[in-house]
């Protein structure tokens, strides 16, 4: 079993992981460049939607603009039920 000390080095495992080159990322409900730094560093095309200005698209979470199977992982940092917007064999992570 891996532990961890905080949330940052657990992304940081996972993106490793299980994160390819051109996968599409969404990121719902949190952002932090060092996170949008390591996608981009392995090629992948992050989308980090939320509620501010921090993020690529701003929206209520429970709006997401996105048609159905788009995302090869989507990281969920709220409550809202995103599985549609997971293409088959994708991966998804939730923090609640």
């Amino acid at each position: 079993m891996v532990r961890f000390k905080n949330h940052s080095d657990m992304l940081q495992y996972y993106c490793n992981e299980y994160i390819k080159p051109k996968d599409l990322v969404l990121v719902l409900g949190f952002y932090s460049q060092h996170l949008k730094n390591i996608f981009l560093f392995i090629g992948a095309e992050p989308i980090f939607v939320g509620d501010n200005n921090n993020f690529d698209i701003i929206i209520e979470s429970k709006l997401l603009p996105f048609e159905k199977s788009t995302f090869d992982v989507i990281f969920n940092f709220t409550k809202e039920d995103v599985q549609q917007f997971l293409k088959p064999n994708g991966n998804i992570l939730t923090f609640l």
